[in-house]
């Protein structure tokens, strides 16, 4: 109502009874012991703790050995030269949707032996996951984005299931298989 208040833009007598309403809710507070100044001034307290919760690393798996499923950013060589990536959980983050928040994306530290094929390849990686928050800003799809990493996993094991196909090269394949079969023995059925 304060804000409100001070916004003005109301009539005088609406402006008039937001005042009467301030008077009466502080009065009210002030006969059961409450500070209304305070009590306001604790809303910032509580939205930066839960901002800060829902973007804290678990430190219950600092140095644990896990598997986690995601897609893949492939991301530029670190300062050392290692071939580096992120894993998020859903297809399209940091590009065309915002990226998730630092708790649910991952540097990957790779090997030398694989790196990603194309960018939001679905893998499953393995390894010792440490927290170790890092920010980054690289190039991505539509640009220049803010990479921040609540975790760092130096990946062991990497399972790929091949690139994502688009619903028209799905259906190019399908025609393909059916093609296949038409020449080898001459007919098709539609259940195919």
């Amino acid at each position: 109502m304060r804000a409100q208040l001070e916004k003005g833009g109301s009539t005088p007598e609406r402006l008039n009874q937001i005042q009467v309403d301030i008077e009466a809710t502080e009065a009210t507070l002030a006969e059961e012991g409450v500070d209304a100044d305070w009590l306001i001034s604790q809303r910032w307290v509580v939205m930066e703790k839960r901002e800060k919760a829902g973007t804290a690393a678990n430190l219950d798996y600092d140095g644990v050995t896990v598997s986690l499923g995601g897609f893949v950013i492939p991301a530029p060589r670190d300062e050392d030269g290692s071939q580096m990536a992120y894993i998020v959980p859903e297809r399209g983050m940091c590009s065309h949707v915002p990226p998730p928040p630092p708790n649910q994306m991952v540097r990957l530290h790779l090997s030398d032996s694989w790196t990603p094929s194309t960018v939001y390849e679905p893998i499953v990686v393995t390894g010792q996951i440490r927290v170790n928050l890092t920010q980054k800003e690289m190039l991505v799809v539509d640009g220049p984005v803010l990479m921040k990493a609540a975790f760092t996993l130096e990946v062991d094991d990497v399972q790929t299931f091949g690139p994502i196909q688009t619903s028209e090269e799905a259906a190019t394949n399908r025609a393909s298989v059916l093609m296949g079969r038409i020449k080898a023995t001459g007919e098709a059925t539609i259940d195919d």
